[in-house]
């Protein structure tokens, strides 16, 4: 777990919105103000406090508590992703979209033998 990243996407996802971390937490979502600087300094939300981040920021709490790279829910097909799997979809994305469309083709012909 890493709570100094997990504090660095609640940030960023909230600044993708428009939000201060101040107007999503306390206007938005009534909680305290402290709760990303506490995660800086290593103090884990609650579970009350997590959902409500993870429900309004379209976040897995794995995600934002710094445990995944996946921002999605974490669902029962994700559990057997490894690094190197995140890697490679990386890796994919970054290719311009005609490639990226061969090899999507391609894996899905791979995929029907």
């Amino acid at each position: 777990m890493n709570l100094q990243l997990g504090a660095k996407r609640i940030k960023e996802l909230a600044k993708k919105e428009g939000l201060s971390v101040n107007k999503l937490l306390v206007d938005e979502l009534k909680l305290n103000k402290s709760v990303v600087d506490n995660m800086i300094k290593g103090s884990i939300p609650s579970a009350d406090k997590m959902d409500k981040l993870s429900s309004r920021l379209g976040a897995s709490t794995d995600y934002l508590l710094g445990k995944t790279e996946i921002r999605g829910p974490t669902h029962e097909f994700a559990h057997g992703i490894t690094e190197e799997d995140i890697n490679l979809a990386k890796r994919i994305m970054a290719l311009p979209e005609e490639d990226r469309e061969r090899v999507i083709d391609y894996v899905s012909l791979l995929a029907k033998r």
